[in-house]
């Protein structure tokens, strides 16, 4: 049966209606919009009146007379949502519960996509108990009547630590557009609070004035944040025992985070903790608030605050959020002692290892720093150190704690929380199918695992936060939470579910899961692939649960992330030219872990009946134009050594080679995708006796069946004490992967394909009798500096003979090791570090400029296609036309030519191409006006000439040195009348030719 819903027609509500408020009053403290998702993306009237009359009709108002209404504040991440705690007799819960959402309704195409939006109600033992989605409603106010189901499991008793209040329930709405109006209302009761989740958008008429906050023992800070809103006559004040104000503990003070302002107690005075507060809010204020340090639960009596406790729950001790989060901890704190600290695997030997082994390929995933076989002892080890009941870090691997006396979880004072993937690893070691796995079923792993995932449970805020950080510091109420509930929680469960200890367990584990997930429904974090981790999430917690709306959030973010609903000028999903945005423009080592998330949703969901076809579709045919982009950079490098080097230049986050496979997306897509078979191949087993190279940490690279025996033999006689990293989470996502039949051919690449040209957004390709070459230009459609160089000089030069002897390179430290970050637009100060094509000189006032960070574009007009590509941008300082023209005459031939037309004329501008050389080649300038790529020979052997450059006599060239060794600049002056320097680049038909 339909559950009971009012649908109010627009026209009648247009008087009253409060739209969508401007991003500054109801999405405050934002970097920009898209932090909030698509919460936040529309702007409106902020002006509109807030009518004080009930959203439900009279009748509804009569038989449900507490109520509250509230305004949805949107903070960073997109956490918005309030909700509200009411007790009542064990003996009469509550039979309906009503909920009323106003809301702006866009035409289409206004916003990247509906955000989520939730009503949820939870029993005494948080247990979710009746739902309802408002995401999708067609009118501008919809009343929905949410019945509870009565939940036939044992409810925990006294869940506040007073006789008879185990029959605390709880209310909440979250998500939304910000600026929404949503109306809860229960059956009457005098013990009630109301909070935001996390910032409650306060509507006069119902907010208790004053109000009541209860302080918890264990505080030890004080935060109010006024978010927005006037700030004058707002106090904090300590109560006598009969509720009146005693004396005023903080009034508002300005906030460093450039709130509206703040009550700030940086520490509470003697008897404030356990007690109550007075929370005095003028009648007309109808701005925003968060609370930190204490549960933000405003009730409107001392009494009614005394006896809710914020909704904490005590466990052993620690008060707790909630009921779940104290129902995780009771078990952890029961189970910990199970653990056994001494737990030590013992996999085969390595001359045990049969020789018909069967796939040996996949066999080797479980290898490697990265595996979960090579670093399970270290992984033990780390949550050896949190076994202690005391800890509040209890369960969990953490590596960083924080310093001795700085408030946790445990004093409402979040601190920067530890990245959580363990579980996750420990589930894929638990069900790896491999006789050589050791591990498999084993009932100690099962239960660390579970211990890891609660961890999260317990310390999991009274609104389902997963919180990082305390808001004293940041705007931003969460961060990693798309690193923790899609391995930590969602996959860990997705593989352990019916292995998990016991009942109680199953169920604390999948009530957590899926009260995290539909917290973090349209959570995206803050880059793709924080966004895509999420999309994945909801994926695997639909398959772990069945909960059909995770179905529904898989699609819709999967949906809006390909179809770039927030268009190319941002940091969310499939630019149109195939990669995936990371601060606004590609990233060679962030694509691939976006890649790695998508390819294995796309596994998953192609799998499942209910799957809608087109979505299957459009997820492939994403896929695949991300991993054609790519290939366009996979250039492989002659000689021995055989690596495969891209141009880092035009990343926009790290310094990482788009070709690499630090992470696996593109080659987890070889069994359906041609490109990604071909990238699979293109990597060169290491030479005989040189060990198993580069699969010591990513076994997956492994493209032959001896190479993988290698890392088989090699890993197994390391044992589980081989490596000091916490490996394993990718694990069952690449076996899925490597598991498909083989259904394709190796298709060739961009450098293979002789006689080609090739156009993207932003992007221009060439290959003429093995003469190769590409430009990325400009990430189109971007309005904004970039992090990364384009600007129209060539990325790359190619010949199959010399690798790449052009490449466009970030400046940065390159990455040799662990992942190194562009934190900002890289301004030089010097030629040396122009490691990129670009022209650069002194102005007329004797100031350093360069090019690279201009927008740039392909003249349509003058294409002439497979011969002649004009591009073109604009510098600022100086104020100059610059023009990049690539010329094709013949097979052989690149005519490259540049020009800077900047009024006044620069008093010197010159032209820098990046040239690389590797073990087999060599520069060397002939004259001023040509120099030679040069392929080595064998010792006492001449070199030979592979690739000639040449340019004008007029125009006196130099090799300068740069910042990285293996790259010299060429250096050429432009003419100073503004007219084009060509050079011809032209590859030999002599030398060692592919």
């Amino acid at each position: 049966m339909p559950t009971p819903r009012l649908l109010l027609p627009g026209p009648i509500l247009l008087a009253m209606l409060t739209s969508l408020a401007l991003a500054d009053v109801n999405a405050s403290g934002l970097n920009e919009r898209s932090d909030a998702g698509s919460s936040a993306w529309l702007q409106s009237d902020a002006s509109s009146a807030v009518s004080s009359d009930p959203l439900v009709p009279p009748d509804v108002a009569r038989r449900l007379p507490l109520a509250q209404r509230a305004r949805i504040h949107a903070l960073g991440g997109g956490v918005r949502g309030f909700g509200m705690l009411a007790e009542y007799p064990a003996s009469q819960p509550p039979g309906e519960i009503v909920v009323a959402r106003r809301t702006t309704i866009p035409s289409p195409g206004k916003e990247p996509y509906a955000p989520i939006a939730l009503a949820r109600v939870f029993d005494p033992a948080g247990n979710l108990v009746a739902v309802e989605e408002f995401t999708d409603q067609a009118t501008p106010l919809e009343i929905r009547t949410l019945k509870p189901t009565l939940n036939p499991q044992p409810q925990t008793p006294n869940p506040t630590g007073s006789a008879g209040a185990a029959s605390v329930w709880r209310i909440s709405f979250s998500g939304g557009r910000a600026g929404d109006i949503v109306e809860l209302r229960l059956p009457p009761t005098d013990t009630w609070g109301v909070r935001g989740e996390m910032a409650l958008g306060i509507i006069p008429a119902t907010l208790p004035r004053p109000a009541w906050l209860w302080i918890p023992p264990s505080s030890v800070k004080l935060l109010i944040g006024i978010e927005t809103g006037n700030t004058s006559g707002i106090e904090l004040q300590t109560t006598n025992g009969d509720g009146s104000s005693a004396a005023v503990l903080a009034r508002p003070e300005p906030d460093p985070l450039k709130r509206a302002g703040r009550l700030f107690l940086a520490d509470l005075p003697p008897g404030l903790p356990g007690s109550v507060t007075r929370l005095l809010l003028p009648a007309r204020f109808g701005g925003a608030i968060v609370v930190e340090g204490a549960p933000g639960l405003l009730c409107p009596t001392p009494a009614a605050a005394l006896r809710l406790r914020g909704g904490t729950v005590e466990s052993h001790g620690v008060l707790t959020a909630g009921p779940l989060q104290a129902r995780a901890r009771d078990w952890m704190v029961a189970n910990a002692p199970k653990v056994d600290r001494q737990l030590s695997i013992t996999f085969p030997s390595p001359g045990s290892l049969p020789a018909d082994l069967p796939d040996p390929q996949l066999q080797a995933l479980m290898f490697g720093k990265y595996g979960f076989a090579n670093t399970l002892a270290h992984t033990i080890k780390l949550q050896n150190a949190h076994l202690d009941p005391a800890d509040p870090f209890l369960g969990s691997f953490r590596t960083e704690n924080p310093p001795r006396g700085t408030p946790d979880w445990t004093r409402f004072w979040m601190p920067v929380n530890g990245v959580n993937f363990p579980p996750a690893a420990l589930a894929a070691a638990v069900t790896f199918p491999s006789p050589l796995n050791a591990a498999r079923r084993n009932e100690d792993l099962i239960r660390r695992a579970t211990l890891g995932a609660f961890a999260n449970f317990m310390s999991m805020q009274g609104d389902d936060i997963l919180r990082e950080g305390s808001l004293e510091k940041t705007r931003y109420p969460m961060t990693h939470s798309f690193f923790i509930y899609p391995p930590a929680l969602a996959q860990a469960w997705h593989g352990l579910r019916d292995l998990v200890p016991d009942d109680e367990a199953r169920a604390i584990w999948r009530a957590g899961l899926v009260a995290v997930g539909d917290k973090l429904a349209d959570y995206q974090g803050y880059q793709s692939n924080q966004w895509s981790h999420m999309i994945l999430g909801h994926l695997e917690t639909y398959l772990g649960t069945g909960e059909k709306r995770f179905l529904g959030y898989f699609e819709r973010l999967a949906t809006a992330f390909f179809d770039g609903a927030f268009g190319p000028d941002n940091k969310f999903g499939q630019h149109p030219a195939g990669y995936f945005l990371e601060e606004y423009g590609p990233d060679g080592n962030y694509d691939h872990l976006s890649a790695y998330c998508l390819v294995t949703a796309w596994y998953y969901y192609r799998e499942l009946p209910e799957a809608n076809p087109a979505l299957v579709e459009k997820i492939r045919a994403g896929i695949e134009k991300n991993i054609r982009f790519s290939s366009f950079f996979w250039l492989p490098d002659p000689g021995p050594a055989g690596g495969i080097t891209s141009p880092t230049a035009f990343n926009c986050r790290t310094t990482s080679a788009i070709a690499g496979l630090g992470y696996p997306g593109m080659i987890m897509a070889k069994s359906d995708f041609p490109l990604g078979l071909a990238r699979f191949r293109l990597t060169r087993p290491p030479a005989p006796g040189k060990g198993i190279g580069m699969a010591s940490t990513f076994s997956y690279i492994a493209n032959t069946d001896e190479w993988a025996h290698a890392i088989i033999r090699d890993g197994l006689r390391r044992g589980p004490t081989g490596y000091d990293a916490a490996g394993g989470t990718w694990v069952p996502h690449i076996y899925k992967a490597y598991s498909q039949p083989a259904r394709v051919s190796p298709a060739p690449i961009p450098v293979e394909e002789t006689g080609g040209t090739w156009t993207l957004p932003g992007l221009l390709a060439w290959n003429r009798s093995g003469l190769y070459g590409a430009t990325f230009y400009d990430v189109a459609g971007a309005t904004r500096t970039l992090n990364g160089f384009a600007g129209g000089g060539p990325d790359t030069l190619w010949t199959g003979a010399t690798g790449a002897f052009l490449l466009g390179t970030a400046p940065g430290k390159p990455q040799s090791g662990p992942v190194v970050r562009i934190k900002d637009a890289q301004p030089q100060k010097s030629a040396e570090s122009l490691t990129f094509s670009c022209v650069y000189g002194t102005d007329t006032g004797g100031a350093f400029f360069y090019s690279g960070k201009e927008r740039a574009s392909l003249d349509p007009r003058t294409v002439v296609e497979g011969r002649h590509y004009d591009i073109g941008a604009k510098l600022d300082t100086p104020f100059a036309t610059l023009a990049w023209t690539y010329d094709l005459p013949d097979d052989n031939t690149l005519v490259l030519s540049v020009s800077l037309n900047a009024q006044p004329a620069a008093r010197e501008a010159f032209v820098n191409l990046p040239l690389r050389t590797v073990e087999t080649t060599h520069l060397r300038l002939e004259s001023p006006n040509s120099l030679l790529v040069e392929v080595v020979g064998e010792t006492g052997s001449a070199p030979v000439p592979a690739v000639r450059i040449t340019w004008p006599a007029t125009a006196s060239g130099r090799l300068q040195p740069s910042v990285h060794k293996d790259l010299q600049r060429l250096v050429i002056p432009l003419p100073a009348d503004g007219s084009p320097l060509p050079l011809r680049i032209v590859k030999s038909d002599g030398g060692r030719m592919k």
